[in-house]
């Protein structure tokens, strides 16, 4: 089990500092995406939408990454910029709420694989108790590929939820705690996301390009990286995080924006995503840190830890 001392006070100073990066990786994503797009709908065929997809889901995790940094004002350092931007371009497009991804957050930082750890309960499903077979997780993500997953699961979610609404006294409370801030911006922000999609009619461009790639390579993604940051066969709780190396392609579209350097992430958590490679090789000069650290080569190699 690791412990937040092996950077000096001058060091962590730093890294912790806001610079134009965050932003920078922001509008690029958003560019990515766009131009994506563009491209598709020029050469549109299986293998370019395909592709678009693959794009355009790689950049949603990206989004994933830079909703940590927004929470935490390391996106610019104008406050009101910062949760503008955060809001309207990182969380609300992933129909994510700040006030609870920052709840959620807080206590999974506290209580790592803990009880009280909101990650944990992903450990009572029979998805993520590991060692797995390789075929039932080759199933579980194909699942995941095609969708399948998420409009099983999200129906459940959404019926229970409704349920749970008109069985509790508090129903300002429990909505805040489903979604988070339900916010007249927010309210605002969708419907004209709604009407903007009615008045141009762009609801088959929105589904193909924003709906399909958001309920299937994102999720894929997003399992993916549960996965490597936090499972281990058996519970094992010898490691409580997990750094993975990435190759090119993982960067491009699987994991973007250093979301690989979990560890680093969870020792220095004030630290921005972009000085989280520089902080894993000065971690990795202490003997003691690679000693009691778990490092793998690409997600292929989480996944063959994983299963039997």
């Amino acid at each position: 089990m690791l412990s937040a001392q092996y950077i000096d006070k001058k060091t962590l100073n730093s890294l912790s500092k806001t610079s134009d990066k965050g932003l920078w990786f922001l509008l690029c994503d958003w560019a990515v995406i766009f131009s994506a797009i563009l491209l598709c709908e020029y050469f549109f065929n299986p293998i370019a939408y395909l592709l678009c997809v693959l794009v355009i889901g790689g950049r949603m995790m990206g989004f994933w990454s830079l909703l940590h940094d927004g929470h935490h004002r390391l996106i610019v350092k104008n406050k009101t910029v910062n949760d503008g931007l955060t809001h309207l371009l990182i969380a609300w497009p992933l129909f994510r709420s700040v006030q609870k991804y920052g709840m959620q957050h807080a206590a999974h930082h506290k209580h790592l694989r803990t009880e009280k750890d909101p990650n944990m309960t992903l450990l009572h499903f029979k998805e993520f108790q590991f060692p797995m077979k390789s075929k039932k997780l080759a199933l579980i993500f194909i699942r995941d590929l095609l969708g399948i997953n998420f409009l099983y699961y999200f129906p459940k979610k959404l019926i229970s939820g409704i349920r749970n609404f008109f069985l509790t006294k508090n129903k300002s409370s429990y909505l805040s705690s489903l979604f988070g801030d339900v916010s007249f911006s927010r309210l605002t922000y969708y419907l004209l996301i709604g009407f903007l999609l009615i008045y141009f009619n762009l609801f088959l461009e929105f589904t193909l390009y924003w709906l399909i790639p958001f309920i299937t390579w994102y999720q894929f993604a997003i399992r993916v990286t549960l996965i490597a940051d936090h499972c281990f066969p058996h519970n094992d709780k010898m490691y409580l995080t997990r750094t993975v190396k990435q190759n090119f392609l993982e960067k491009i579209f699987m994991v973007p924006h250093f979301l690989n350097y979990h560890t680093e992430h969870h020792l220095y958590g004030h630290i921005p995503c972009y000085n989280l490679k520089k902080l894993h090789h000065l971690l990795m000069q202490s003997e003691e840190y690679r000693k009691n650290t778990c490092v793998t080569k690409g997600y292929f190699e989480v996944m063959q830890q994983v299963t039997v």
